[in-house]
């Protein structure tokens, strides 16, 4: 309630480092079960859809913002 800029910024910054984290952790475990699991690949789409979100939230913070937000 104090300083809620900072608090969005804050926000925003966790997103995207949630995704970019995710995705990657996401990407790792579809390669390393690719021999065991029949829809590997779904787990690989997740992370690269995960990474690209959290590219999208690096690159335009504010449309990020209004969107988690809304």
């Amino acid at each position: 309630m104090i300083w809620p800029a900072l608090t969005l910024a804050a926000l925003v910054a966790l997103f995207a480092a949630y995704a970019l984290l995710g995705g990657a952790v996401s990407i790792i475990g579809a390669l390393q079960h690719r021999n065991t699991e029949s829809k590997w690949w779904l787990l690989l789409l997740l992370g690269v859809v995960s990474i690209i979100a959290g590219i999208v939230t690096i690159a335009n913070p504010g449309l990020t913002a209004l969107v988690l937000v809304l």
